[in-house]
């Protein structure tokens, strides 16, 4: 019996060294490809993020706007920085008041704040703004112009 497990032993079969390197190797080069892919991943994530804070933003102007706690301005675009710097009374601590917290920006580094412009038709815009950038984030293009919207939900009847 004892003779029937050390044949046994001895005939075990494993992995050589060379196979083990080749596979490690296949693992490296397909985690060298993951890592670029989730990097983009996350950097949508944070475009996706500075999108919807900008829709919120534009949201509670609009609000106040209509609620006539925001006049909109007569002749000349009124522009508003959301830096965290309120003064009391003005349309940004109105703004940073009802969202009870200013979302910070994740795409752009320190120094960049949103900025809020009121037109005189009362329509909003809502930008990233650090000392010589302006990026618009609401409304955007597919916004205003439907791209990228379903057709099928399309309410007028084309028959």
């Amino acid at each position: 019996m004892l003779k029937f497990f050390n044949e046994k032993l001895r005939n075990k079969k494993g992995f050589t060294l060379v196979e083990l390197i080749v596979v490690i190797a296949i693992i490296g080069i397909i985690g060298s490809m993951a890592i670029p892919k989730l990097s983009g991943v996350t950097n949508d994530a944070r475009k996706s993020t500075d999108l919807a804070s900008a829709k919120t933003i534009a949201n509670a102007t609009t609000i106040l706007l209509t609620q006539g706690e925001i006049t909109p301005p007569a002749k000349t675009d009124t522009v508003i920085i959301l830096d965290g710097k309120v003064t009391e009374g003005t349309s940004e601590d109105k703004i940073t008041n009802y969202l009870e917290k200013l979302p910070q920006i994740e795409t752009h580094n320190e120094g960049t704040y949103f900025r809020v412009v009121i037109d005189k038709n009362g329509d909003v815009t809502v930008t990233t703004y650090d000392s010589s950038n302006y990026e618009e984030l609401y409304p955007n293009v597919s916004d205003t112009f439907g791209i990228g919207d379903d057709d099928d939900n399309d309410l007028t009847n084309n028959d």
